[in-house]
């Protein structure tokens, strides 16, 4: 990783230098200074790309007015992605601002190869108070909805929205989940590739947990917006594990499963994971988090101003109490359809289960999984997911009425 020098003199042809100016234009000190006497800056232009310099101004006011010209910035530098972008320490100098103020405002560029930021700028985003999640459990626990959440207050306290920001904060929560919602992240799967224990490791809880903690130690960012779903996938590998443990059994020697792989259990956790078996679409890990958001912004649209402090600004304490209603959550699991998630992720290896003629599950005609002997296994609905029952006499009726079973051949 590169990070702006400290003293920039000279610049490549296709280098243009970001410094912080002011709204008349008027370059008189600092990195504006610079910008006029060496790389084309415009007296009297304080916004904007000027010969190979770009002005962001910063004196205008407080944080949340700097930020639509460092997001037209962003905007600016994807469109032009043959130039490189290097990033002085805007706003931090004569503006008098504190770089942890400044920072998360380019975290969306941190993802950009174009774009060099200050080192101090990486360092003030790697504090806790920005990467932490609001639940200290969340592996306990940790669906989208969690994400979501996640989501919303890590943005909020990198850029600190205002009451009036309601639409600004719900555009960014969008953007953030149109992003991490369409596929297993890859950096996950390369260190899942290079951690892989081995057909002879034990698939225990205790052994997987830790396979998934040496992927999850591996996989690092310097981005806070990253932070949620980083912890969606970890707690998502221990949610698909316990649901194959408790489907097959992975100790039975010589046992055989999907396209004539070995019966391992981290080969197949592998395989389900990354979406080895379905093409590389594994995008419905992380459910229909487009269908049911708009759980979360008619939440957010109805109760903004009341989310705020006395100051004016998000409290994010008021938005947790907001989203601990339990009519919400539950509205969120249903329309997100999360069981439904981890069936479609494990359908493969139900599928080889009922082909194998020592498998533990038959399939219905009409695509029910079921226990091929005994009740204790759980049942799966094609159109439902895992089914959860009162007892276990209604489970046991309930499965011997399913006596039709899907022919093999």
């Amino acid at each position: 990783m590169k990070y702006t020098p400290d003293n920039i003199s000279s610049l490549r042809p296709d280098e243009v230098f970001v410094f912080g100016s002011n709204l008349a234009g008027h370059h008189q000190g600092g990195a504006a200074r610079t910008a006029v006497d060496k790389f084309g800056a415009v007296w009297g232009q304080g916004v904007g790309l000027q010969g190979q310099s770009y002005a962001i101004p910063t004196m205008q006011g407080g944080v949340e007015t700097i930020r639509p010209y460092v997001d037209e910035f962003i905007d600016f530098a994807k469109i032009n992605y043959t130039k490189r972008f290097v990033v002085t320490k805007v706003g931090c100098g004569i503006a008098g601002h504190k770089v942890s103020d400044i920072a998360p405002l380019f975290a969306d560029a941190m993802h950009l190869i174009n774009v060099m930021l200050p080192r101090e700028f990486y360092e003030a985003l790697k504090d806790e108070r920005f990467s932490k999640s609001y639940l200290p459990d969340w592996k306990k626990r940790y669906t989208s909805f969690e994400m979501t959440l996640d989501l919303l207050l890590t943005a909020n306290r990198m850029y600190r929205y205002t009451d009036r920001e309601a639409d600004v904060a719900i555009s960014k929560l969008k953007q953030l989940l149109g992003f991490h919602g369409r596929t297993f992240y890859n950096p996950f799967i390369d260190e899942m590739y290079k951690a892989y224990p081995g057909d002879n490791t034990v698939p225990t809880l205790e052994n997987i947990g830790e396979y998934i903690k040496t992927v999850a130690d591996k996989v690092t960012t310097d981005n806070p917006l990253d932070m949620p779903y980083y912890r969606r996938n970890i707690y998502l590998c221990y949610e698909v594990a316990k649901e194959m443990l408790d489907v097959a059994d992975f100790t039975r020697p010589g046992r055989r499963i999907g396209w004539a792989t070995p019966g391992n259990f981290y080969n197949t956790f592998f395989s389900l994971m990354t979406g080895r078996w379905n093409c590389g679409d594994n995008s419905y890990l992380n459910d229909n988090i487009k269908r049911a958001f708009p759980i979360v912004e008619k939440a957010l649209r109805d109760n903004w101003t009341g989310l705020a402090d006395d100051s004016g600004f998000i409290s994010n304490n008021k938005v947790v109490a907001l989203f601990s209603n339990p009519a919400v959550w539950s509205e969120w699991e249903m329309l997100s359809e999360h069981n439904m998630a981890l069936f479609r992720t494990i359908k493969t290896l139900l599928h080889y289960e009922c082909w194998d003629k020592n498998g533990n599950y038959n399939e219905s005609e009409d695509g029910f999984y079921y226990p091929r002997m005994g009740y204790s296994l759980p049942v799966f609905d094609p159109e439902k997911g895992r089914l959860h029952f009162p007892n276990f006499e209604l489970k046991k009726i309930f499965i011997q009425n399913l006596t039709k079973v899907k022919p093999l051949f």
